[in-house]
């Protein structure tokens, strides 16, 4: 799994300032799903995935981090010590279109 963090990067073309991502770390980790959730927006189906990623302790993970596992993108919402500086829980949610 990847940890990516937001950046701000100048477009060499147009000199516009482009948000984009950045990876930190990739890390060992394990995922479990808390809770599933669907409702509808715009006419449309969204299903809302709660997980939890355990990854072993860091001190410089922030809630405006992403975690990146394939295909799929949790955004991170807050963070939990396991232990003393063991592990940490990322609490993470992951959004799909259905």
């Amino acid at each position: 799994m990847k940890l990516d963090a937001p950046v701000v990067v100048r477009d060499p073309d147009f000199g516009s300032e482009v948000a984009t991502w950045n990876t930190v770390a990739t890390v060992w980790a394990k995922l479990q799903e808390r809770m599933a959730s669907e409702s509808s927006e715009a006419d449309q189906r969204v299903m809302t995935r709660q997980i939890t990623i355990r990854i072993r302790y860091r001190a410089d993970v922030l809630s405006t981090w992403r975690v990146v596992y394939g295909s799929r993108r949790f955004r991170i919402t807050g963070t939990l010590e396991v232990g003393r500086r063991e592990y940490l829980h990322l609490l993470c949610e992951e959004t799909s279109d259905a």
